[in-house]
């Protein structure tokens, strides 16, 4: 009976709690604010009267409902995002919307970072650099757009609130993380763990800039934003260790070569 019990209290939590997303996402499509305190206020009393009830109904039960605050917690994170892209919006003059376009514009297919490894591969004392960057960058396709970007499968805030102006064509694809912001911050991971951190410094404002410009634009959430930099991180060091390992497998094979012949 209890397990019954428990297994229709999520079940109603889950329902209610992609309710209030929906109310939450109408509201702010509506107003262009953000009113949900009232109801989360409501869903709380909701639940508490359910519970009441369902107890009602089993005496033997001793239940209290946790999973609300859950939903209350991902509802704020919701609101908190929402507002920060809110804010950017207030930001927008003509001047600022055609920087914050053409910076991010310079992360589309990475083409700022392919350019800096082109740039580095012609230099014989930097090609190490652009073999790793490119490596790494490789491996954050692989692992941001390939796998992550499949899995959380998550909606962009301008594919759910569509009264917002985009200056770019609305992009395809996953929202979390942002391939922009990893594929950015993967040229700044490889380059560091390179010990190559005078450029490491130089790339990092940039990345951020680009960054940034996805919130501006409202193609992003913040939390896509964080993803995307750790994702890029990650990304940076798996590809310096891979490299490294490719090297150190050449080399053996070399010194076996040399040693037999």
């Amino acid at each position: 009976m209890q397990d019954k019990f428990l297994s229709a209290a999520y079940r109603r939590t889950k329902e209610m709690d992609g309710l209030l997303n929906q109310l939450f996402y109408i509201s702010a499509l509506e107003t262009g604010s953000l009113p949900m305190h009232f109801q989360a206020v409501e869903l709380k009393e909701f639940f508490q009267t359910y519970v009441k009830m369902r107890q009602a109904e089993c005496d033997d039960v001793v239940f209290c409902l946790d999973l609300p605050r859950q939903a209350f917690v991902r509802i704020d994170c919701q609101q908190m995002e929402l507002q920060i892209l809110f804010w950017f919006q207030s930001l927008h003059t003509p001047i600022l919307d055609r920087i914050m376009v053409f910076i991010t514009h310079l992360g589309d297919v990475g083409i700022l970072w392919l350019l800096l490894i082109g740039i580095f591969l012609i230099q014989p004392r930097t090609r190490f650099l652009g073999i790793v960057m490119f490596v790494c960058i490789v491996t954050d396709l692989l692992l941001c757009n390939g796998l992550l970007k499949n899995v959380f499968g998550r909606l962009r805030p301008c594919q759910v609130i569509h009264n917002v102006k985009l200056l770019i064509p609305k992009p395809s694809g996953a929202s979390f993380p942002s391939g922009h912001t990893s594929i950015s911050f993967v040229a700044v991971g490889a380059l560091y763990y390179s010990h190559a951190k005078k450029y490491a410094t130089y790339c990092f404002i940039p990345a951020s800039l680009i960054a940034i410009s996805r919130l501006y634009l409202f193609v992003h959430y913040p939390t896509d934003i964080l993803g995307g930099i750790f994702v890029g991180i990650l990304s940076g060091y798996l590809g310096i260790r891979l490299v490294h390992y490719i090297e150190n497998w050449r080399l053996k094979n070399l010194k076996n070569v040399a040693l037999t012949s």
